[in-house]
This record gives structure tokens, C-alpha cells and sequence, in this order.
């Protein structure tokens, strides 16, 4: 499901929309650095999240979410699919991914997106090498971004394996500080 928030007359979903959102209405609590290579670099997380993102969506539903008529039923999902018309070409999508073991048009098969999940994963353990944090000295909203993301992926097929030593870590320093 994705969030959403109700603010005032205004109705936003998409956590980076959200959070970039609330940055600038509540200025006072930032949520991205004032510094604008950082900003950026952020921002390059947050896309590196959302391409990660429509891959995890058919490996959840074909893992995870179990029949899809009892998913899609659900009211909920059928009133957030409603502030969006552009998603319903992509539900039907992976609806047939997830009753088919043979991957639709447009879906990568499993075996193919967990192979781009992995090279994903290993830029990741590459970069923490070197730090910490994946933007700055400290826990920032690139971290929180793709920790949701790393660690719903890894359920999916131990991405984090005992090769990733520097993605492990990380996910389990963000665990720690968002727990």
C-alpha cells in the first residue's frame, strides 16, 4: 500500500513526494540537506528506490501476496488504484504476473529481476565501503528511502547475503535507528 497524507485540501502519495512535501511546508525539521550536492544526491537514492521498487512489484505479488483476486478485492487497494487511473494498466499487468508462472509482457521474470536486485545490492555494498550513511555523515532520508526497500528485498531472497558485509551492516544500523 502506498502512504498517502492528507494535508489541508491537498491529498499526496509516493513517500518522496510526501517527504519533499513536508520539507518545504514545516521548513523547520528538515528532511533533505541544505547543501544542494547533497540534495542532489539524495534525490538520486530516492530514484535509485523507485527503480527498485517496480521491480520488487511483481516478485511480491508472485511470492508474497498470495491469489490475486483476494488482493485485488480488497476495498482499500481498489480506492488507492482510484487516485491514480495511469496504475491500473500496471495492476492488470501484475495481476497476470502473479497467476502466471510465466512472466507477462513487461514483467521480468524472477530469475531476471533478482539478478538486477543484485547488482543493485552490490553498488550499494560498494558505496557503504567507503561510509557510513549513504548521503553525509549522518542517517538521512536517502537511508530511510531505501532501507524500507533493502530490507522488504531481502525477505524476498537473502540479497543481503554474507558477501554484502557493508549493505549488511548499514541495514542493520538503519534498523537500529528507525526502530
Amino acid at each position: 500500500m502506498a502512504p498517502a497524507l492528507a494535508h489541508g485540501n491537498r491529498v499526496l502519495w509516493e513517500s518522496n513526494v510526501i517527504t519533499e512535501y513536508l520539507d518545504r511546508v514545516f521548513p523547520g525539521v528538515p528532511l533533505y540537506p541544505h547543501d544542494a550536492a547533497e540534495r542532489l544526491s539524495v534525490k538520486r537514492w530516492q530514484a535509485a528506490e523507485l527503480a527498485m521498487a517496480k521491480i520488487f512489484r511483481p516478485l511480491m505479488y508472485q511470492r508474497l501476496m498470495g491469489p490475486p483476486d483476494d488482493v485485488w478485492a480488497d476495498t482499500q487497494i481498489r480506492q488507492w488504484l482510484a487516485f491514480d487511473a495511469s496504475l491500473h494498466k500496471e495492476v492488470k499487468v501484475l495481476e497476470a504476473a502473479a497467476r502466471s508462472e510465466k512472466a507477462p509482457a513487461g514483467v521480468l521474470p524472477v530469475e531476471a529481476a533478482m539478478a538486477i536486485l543484485g547488482a543493485r545490492f552490490d553498488q550499494l555494498d560498494a558505496h557503504l565501503s567507503k561510509r557510513s550513511w549513504l548521503v553525509g555523515s549522518d542517517l538521512s532520508i536517502a537511508d530511510r528511502a531505501l532501507a524500507t526497500r533493502v530490507h522488504a528485498l531481502d525477505g524476498l531472497g537473502a540479497l543481503i547475503g554474507p558477501g554484502r558485509r557493508h549493505l549488511r551492516d548499514w541495514a542493520e544500523r538503519t534498523r537500529s535507528a528507525l526502530c
